[in-house]
């Protein structure tokens, strides 16, 4: 019986002992959250989710609201350079509605209040191969690189 109790207590100790990553978002996961909103609500609302990831008052942040497989999608078209230089990056084919979302003052979390900016703009975004628990894609975005600025479509072309 104590060999019993014993192996189920250091069971239980190694459940709690795993490490965070089991249960860690993979950057598609996070990217998700982050950047992808097809039912916008408000900057305050939407951002609430984003903010308890790393438990801070982001600063700024856009929405793309638009179906997250067409997000996905952008991932196949031809990769161009990040804003930091690598080339894992692609543009999206047409403009998307989305909304950025920039904090009114700085604030502690969970106390974060926003200003809420409506645009129909392309955007970059860094793509990687899926993690095992990401669909099974041969790449998934990442990251959100940057809205396309006028002058960016002529140094991307």
């Amino acid at each position: 019986m104590v060999r019993v109790l014993r192996s189920l207590l250091l069971l239980l100790l190694g459940l709690l002992g795993l490490p965070c990553s089991l249960w860690a978002l993979t950057p598609f996961q996070k990217f998700k959250i982050q950047h992808v909103q097809s039912n916008p609500q408000s900057c305050d609302q939407d951002m609430i989710a984003v903010n308890n990831l790393d438990k801070t008052c982001k600063a700024t942040n856009t929405f793309l609201h638009d179906d997250l497989q067409n997000v996905i999608d952008v991932c196949k078209l031809r990769a161009t350079r990040c804003k930091h230089g690598q080339y894992n990056c692609h543009q999206s084919a047409t403009p998307v509605r989305m909304t950025k979302c920039s904090l009114k003052k700085p604030s502690q979390f969970p106390n974060c209040h926003y200003r809420d900016a409506h645009i129909t703009k392309n955007f970059i975004v860094a793509c990687d191969p899926p993690q095992p628990s990401d669909p099974p894609y041969p790449r998934v975005p990442v990251h959100f690189d940057r809205i396309v600025e006028s002058f960016d479509q002529f140094c991307l072309s």
